[in-house]
Formats: structure tokens, sequence, C-alpha cells
């Protein structure tokens, strides 16, 4: 890759990733609008002990970490991430203010960590599109990731569905 300068085995979505992060390309380190009030950078996939990796396992805790970047003090920050399949059907969104996370306000780097735990997702690849907002009904966009952050998951030898379907069951 990279004209000889990286070498990578593997399977072809963890190259991809590779690639682009050797060119520079990484949305995980892009961010939206550089003159913005917030922005998030450093965007690390982990397992459940904070080890980084290229994927996440199907029924293991999906986990995401970044920096929460606060070029000023912000009255009511919260941390949208929304999920969609690469096709863009969006299937959720996970909110830091639904959490009642006790956010940080004043201008600094946070690093923040989301488990999307237990992992609902099957199979396949995805994106995690980042957004900040403020203000007590989120009214104020502070800052959006301008290419979605792509994300696999593996593991489950699941085929058809997106969502398992897996649920507790019981004759009453």
């Amino acid at each position: 890759l990279d004209q000889g300068q990286v070498i990578f085995h593997g399977d072809t979505d963890e190259a991809i990733r590779v690639y682009m992060e050797a060119l520079g390309d990484d949305p995980a380190g892009a961010t939206g609008d550089e003159a913005a009030d917030a922005e998030i950078r450093n965007i690390h996939l982990c397992d459940e002990h904070g080890a980084e990796q290229l994927q996440w396992q199907f029924r293991k805790p999906g986990v995401v970490e970044f920096d929460l970047v606060l070029h000023r003090d912000i009255d009511k920050p919260s941390v949208l991430i929304n999920v969609s399949t690469l096709s863009d059907v969006y299937l959720g969104t996970a909110n830091s203010m639904r959490s009642y996370l006790d956010m940080p306000t004043k201008a600094g780097t946070y690093r923040m960590r989301f488990a999307l735990e237990p992992m609902p997702l099957v199979d396949g690849d995805y994106t995690l599109e980042f957004a900040i907002r403020d203000g007590d009904e989120q009214q104020h966009l502070l800052w959006q990731i301008r290419h979605p952050y792509t994300v696999s998951v593996r593991g489950g030898d699941f085929h058809g569905g997106v969502i398992a379907g897996d649920g507790l069951w019981d004759v009453v």
C-alpha cells in the first residue's frame, strides 16, 4: 500500500481501512468543520477492555473511543452517533443526552467511550455518523463528521437480516 510504504495482510475491508489511514484520508482523524466550536477526533474501535481492534465482534460489546474537543465552553453538549447500513438504511442513534452522562462543558479535550452492548448487529458493514449538538433540545448543531466512519461486525455467521432478533422467549 502507499507505493510499497505499508504492508498489510488480512481481509479486504481491513486493508481498505489501513490504506485510508496510510494516505491520511481516514475519517477517524478528519473532522467536519475546523472552525467549529467542537469536534471529534481520533476515532478508534476497541474491545471491552480498551484494546484497539479493526472490527466489532458479534455478541461482544461494540466499543468506540474518541476525543471530544471543545474549543470553547459549551452549555449543554451532547454527542450523537447515527448507525446505518452501508446502503444508508438508518438503524438508530446513540445519544449521550439519553444516558444522563455528566458531559464536560469547559473548553478542552476529553477522551470518550461509547459501548453498544449487547451487540444487536449481525455480520456486515455499517457506518457511524458522529455529531455534536448543544442546547436543552439539542437544537444547535456544533459539528458533524464529513465522512461517516465505517465499521464491520464479524463472527455471527448470520445471513439475511441486519439485527439479530435475539431476545427472551417464554410461554406464559
